[in-house]
């Protein structure tokens, strides 16, 4: 061999061993960038397949260089580098591509489906991840399948679409297991832990996870481990299992040490943190936290995250707060807001933000705090700006508490840090109506309200303390205007069980105390301070009863079928209830409780529902209901010759540090008439009158014969100071309050010995508020469906009624009456043996009931065994209803009683002394109970059967059974029996009983007895009235009037137990 053939065989045998060489090196390269990525060193790992590369693209090794492609493609995803990994996955492509390497291709497709997944990029990850998977399966490669089902998986879940995402990862775990590739089978289990996760479910996600990190030990990949343990952290974070879930992450945190992953270690370091938090263990939470800090701050500018760095200083400021080092967390706060204001990172600068108002607000640094809650509200979209409220509530809070201490903050300080926080209100626009509750983590603030108001009243207790009246009534007038507001929104959808159960939706007992204590003792020269006194006063009387009307007469008019037979239902409810109540010795008291408690809850469920049907019908209500906005409303429909009396008790009004001092009620008289201006007067010392009260109502119980003496006394009370305020009017329209609920002024004797009835004509109201009702049931006609009128009188309670009565069968016209001369014994009345009830007959009522139907020739009349309760509750919107029959509201006390009387007191003529205390009436109990503790008796009570289809009826109708009567459209209700007018009082919103009963049903207008009255001149008494109000076409208070007056000229009945016992309330025109 020539030597120049000699040297090109060496040659040629150099550049061989050179290639095997340089191949060998690629692949020990590519070998240790795979060991590097396994034990979580992405940028290594990075390095040596780039390496590695460089290496086969020397060689030639084109299928080795696309896959060492899709390798550096894989190391840029694990960082998130996209960009650079969707370029490294597409030069392999293009390389497999030329060389038709199927196997390669599905490999770089697949790896682009997922980059452009992770980046929601969605209709090019399916188009790739699809293709992927069509080679895969045509070429049979199931590690390929695998992996783009998990992919797919992947795909879905960011897509929300859990159903198909686990039908993928279901897929690709069946195959994985079926080929035996335990990496595969790894990333299935999970895949399905991320969608459950993604769920909310996180059981579920925890028991894949576990799984999957069973598995992942069997595998020598680190990097798996560490995913496992990470995905199994995080479950038991959200499955509050803490301290499990500190033992998965310091697992992670001894794996993740040995990795070279600055980003993973702070990761861990973080959430580590984030769980001693939980834990309450501050100091560790800390520590780790400024790990995760260090870490964070230490890494190269190329990786670092500037935004995360943020969250870590924000994360030890919070840990600083916790520990109350607040001077530390403003410290750490002001450093993030810093970076994040560099960033120009809206949502976290506003959110630091907050947390600095917070940690200031800790600090008792109260106005620093609402200026930084004020710069993070300015920069929230308008939807987000009330979310600041919740903590700006809790820093007031901490601020009222410590000036209620006198504990470092000083009045005008105080004033400052209101004023602040109102002006931060104002910034976020919302209207000032709106208001939330909301339950503080810490114990020590519980529950508090959201809402302007919880600012404007705290400014008007402080300028009232501050003796700056003038501010004081302007807030005053400003909580009132939003509570009004809010009332009537509530009075709306209110149910009738919750507003018996004593709900108070009127407004606080402050704004009234002093409005009314301002203009009262002339505290300010302020013009509106009149105007709002009387309007507090009115905005709060009698409310609930108008809530409550409205409530009735919303399910009662275009009922539907469904409401028709809730209402049923709920009818049926309450006489079970006020069966149980007259009949409990039958049951132990543990089985009474049991059975109250379960009908009770029947009740709320019907209301539930019936509330839900009326929805939009509350919402039309709402629009009916009358907002008060100005005195002007009720002054503009006062008639000509009368005056409107409001009266109303209140507590003179003084306040130290938010804190009203508590001082004895009084009484107060606001007067008010068509032309003229507010006028008040204090009437004095609530309990000296109503102990006056006591004693005029007892002397007229008892027909005293020094009863003109008494009355003139109260007289002088209440009627003295008012009359100069009077004038020449001849009308008095009256609104009484408390104890005054319960007595006749007409019976009152003025300075020259004179009755009231023989100077004006009195009605009775809830309030001047009722004259607005009065105009809009007017302008309504309110007279479609209104049936002739019925009398029901002289039951037969000795005998079981019918068991059934149609009033449909009953003639029109008067059913003959025979009086039932059969008398049980009596029994003293008391509350707690209102089983043993018995009533005697009272033959008085079939004469009344003989002449009054006379006077109403159409009236449809129930008597002896027809007088059931049964039939009763048949009756829908009479044009009159009256009723003549026992009547009883049980007090706590027992009261005589004699078979003449229509309650008790008989009918003797005798005149006994009245000169004895007596006493009130309750103030105050459940109101539920105050209405079964009043009714009327009907047919067959003494054996407790008065008819009934589905439930049998006792006999006694009571107060809360009245109340679900539809008497929509009816005008006059007549309650002629005893105490039908009186029951447990309630302040500013009347009387608790079949007065309020009959108007929740609907009723314009009703008269009623304030005690037990006497049989036979009830009689009379009605026959006139009847006479006066059908026959001469009378006001049906006018009627009454007249007719009391001709019984007072008459010597039989001249003492006023006769003729004042019987008041009219409502609207006083005559009927229609």
């Amino acid at each position: 061999m020539q030597q120049s053939d000699r040297n090109s065989a060496l040659n040629t045998q150099s550049d061989s061993s050179v290639l095997i060489a340089s191949e060998s090196n690629a692949g020990l390269l590519f070998q240790q960038g795979e060991d590097a990525y396994w034990t979580g060193e992405f940028d290594k790992s990075r390095q040596l397949w780039q390496q590695a590369l460089a290496a086969y693209e020397e060689s030639g090794d084109r299928t080795q260089s696309a896959a060492t492609l899709n390798k550096i493609a894989i190391a840029y995803r694990a960082v998130k580098e996209y960009p650079e990994a969707l370029e490294y996955h597409e030069k392999s492509l293009t390389i497999a591509r030329d060389a038709n390497d199927q196997k390669g291709i599905a490999i770089a497709l697949d790896g682009i489906g997922t980059v452009y997944a992770v980046q929601r990029q969605y209709p090019a990850a399916l188009s790739a991840l699809s293709e992927s998977l069509s080679i895969n399966r045509s070429i049979d490669y199931k590690k390929g399948e695998v992996n783009n089902l998990n992919h797919l998986g992947l795909l879905a879940v960011q897509q929300q679409d859990f159903p198909t995402a686990l039908d993928y990862y279901g897929q690709s775990l069946t195959l994985a297991q079926a080929t035996n590739f335990l990496e595969g089978e790894t990333r299935a289990l999970m895949g399905h832990g991320f969608a459950y996760h993604r769920q909310a479910d996180y059981a579920e996600s925890l028991s894949y996870n576990q799984q999957a990190l069973m598995l992942s030990r069997q595998l020598n990949k680190p990097l798996l481990v560490f995913l496992s343990l990470k995905n199994t952290a995080i479950n038991y974070l959200r499955l509050e299992q803490y301290e499990a879930a500190a033992d998965a992450y310091r697992q992670s945190w001894e794996l993740v040490k040995a990795f070279h992953n600055e980003r993973e270690k702070a990761h861990i370091s973080e959430q580590l943190g984030t769980t001693y938090l939980k834990l309450e263990n501050y100091s560790e939470a800390l520590g780790y936290y400024q790990q995760s800090l260090s870490i964070r701050q230490s890494m190269p500018e190329r990786i670092a995250n500037r935004s995360k760095e943020a969250q870590a200083l924000k994360n030890i400021g919070f840990v600083y707060n916790k520990l109350e080092a607040y001077d530390q967390a403003i410290e750490f706060y002001k450093s993030s807001l810093a970076i994040a204001q560099s960033l120009n990172q809206t949502d976290d600068v506003s959110h630091t933000l907050l947390l600095l108002g917070v940690s200031y607000g800790h600090n008792e640094e109260y106005i620093e705090a609402i200026d930084y809650y004020r710069q993070s509200v300015d920069l929230l979209p308008p939807e987000r700006k009330k979310s600041v409220l919740y903590t700006l509530e809790r820093t007031l809070t901490r601020a009222k508490r410590t000036y209620i201490q006198r504990e470092k903050i000083e009045p005008t300080e105080m004033l400052a840090i209101l004023e602040g926080a109102l002006a931060l209100y104002e910034a976020t626009g919302i209207d000032e109506t709106f208001s939330d509750l909301f339950i503080d983590d810490s114990v020590e603030l519980g529950a508090t309200t959201v809402g302007i108001r919880s600012v404007v009243g705290p400014l008007a207790k402080m300028h009232w303390e501050l003796g700056n009246f003038d501010q004081a009534i302007s807030f005053l007038e400003r909580e009132s205007s939003i509570r009004e507001k809010n009332m009537i929104e509530n009075l709306g959808f209110s149910g009738t069980s919750v507003a018996l159960s004593g709900l108070d939706i009127t407004t606080s007992s402050y704004e009234l105390n002093a409005s009314v204590t301002a203009f009262v003792d002339n505290l300010t020269d302020s013009d509106t301070v009149a105007e709002l006194s009387l309007l507090t006063i009115l905005r709060r009387k009698g409310r609930t009863l108008e809530g409550l009307v409205a409530h009735s007469q919303r399910h009662l008019s275009g009922a539907d079928e469904r409401s028709k037979e809730l209402l049923a239902a709920l009818r049926d409810k309450s006489t079970l209830l006020s069966n149980l109540y007259f009949n409990g010795d039958s049951f132990s008291d543990e089985d009474y409780e049991a059975r109250e408690k379960e009908i009770k809850a029947e009740i709320t469920e019907i209301e539930k529902e019936l509330e839900e049907i009326g929805e939009a019908a509350a919402q039309q209500s709402n629009q009916q209901f009358s907002e008060i906005v100005s005195t002007k409303a009720v002054r503009e429909l006062i008639p000509t010759e009368a005056a409107l009396i409001e009266l109303v008790t209140y507590r003179p009004y003084e306040v130290t540090g938010f804190l009203s001092r508590f001082t004895e009620p009084r009484y107060a008289a606001y007067i008010l008439t068509r032309e003229g201006e507010i006028q008040a007067v204090d009437l004095g010392a609530s309990a000296v009158i109503n102990q006056q009260v006591a004693q005029y109502r007892k002397a007229l119980k008892n027909r005293s014969a020094n009863i003109d003496q008494i009355s003139k006394q109260l007289s002088e009370l209440v009627i003295a100071p008012i009359r100069p305020l009077i004038g020449d009017k001849t009308q008095l329209l009256i609104a009484p309050d408390d104890q005054l609920n319960v007595i006749p002024f007409e019976a009152l004797v003025d300075e020259q010995g004179r009755y009231l009835i023989e100077a004006y004509q009195i009605s009775y109201l809830s309030s001047g508020r009722d004259l607005i009702g009065f105009q809009r049931a007017d302008s309504q006609g309110n007279t479609e469906g209104v049936r002739s009128p019925v009398i029901i009188a002289n039951p037969d309670y000795a005998s079981p009624a019918e068991r059934s009565t149609d009033l449909s069968s009953i003639d029109t016209e008067t059913v003959p009456i025979s009086s039932n001369p059969n008398s049980n014994s009596n029994v003293n009345l008391r509350a707690v043996e209102v089983d043993k009830l018995t009533f005697s007959a009272l033959p008085g009522t079939a004469v009344e009931a003989d002449k009054i139907s006379t006077f109403l020739p159409d009236a449809t009349v129930l008597t002896q065994q027809q007088a059931t309760e049964s039939a009763i509750k048949k009756i829908a919107s009479p044009s009159i209803l009256h009723i003549a029959t026992h009547g009883f509201f049980l007090p706590d006390v027992p009261s005589a009683q004699n078979g003449d009387s229509r309650g008790g007191l008989g009918a003797s003529f005798d005149i006994v002394d009245g000169t004895s205390t007596g006493d009130l009436l309750p103030v105050d109990i459940a109101t539920e109970n105050a209405l079964l503790r009043s009714g009327l008796a009907l047919a067959g009570v003494n054996v407790r059967s008065s008819g009934g289809d589905r439930i049998t009826e006792d006999g006694i109708f009571t107060a809360l059974e009245a109340a679900n009567l539809n008497l929509n459209g009816t005008q006059l209700v007549v309650l002629s029996a005893c105490e039908t007018g009186v029951g447990t009082i309630s302040d500013e919103d009347g009387v608790y009983g079949l007065r309020r009963a009959f108007a929740i049903a609907g009723a314009e207008s009703q008269l009623m007895s304030l005690w037990q009255v006497d049989d036979i001149g009830t009689s009379e008494l009605m026959a006139l009235y009847y006479e006066n109000l059908i026959e001469k076409k009378q006001g049906r208070s006018e009627a009454l009037r007249n007719a009391q007056l001709e019984l007072l000229n008459t010597g039989t009945y001249q003492h006023p137990y006769y003729w004042s016992s019987f008041i009219f309330s409502g609207d006083w025109a005559p009927l229609e």
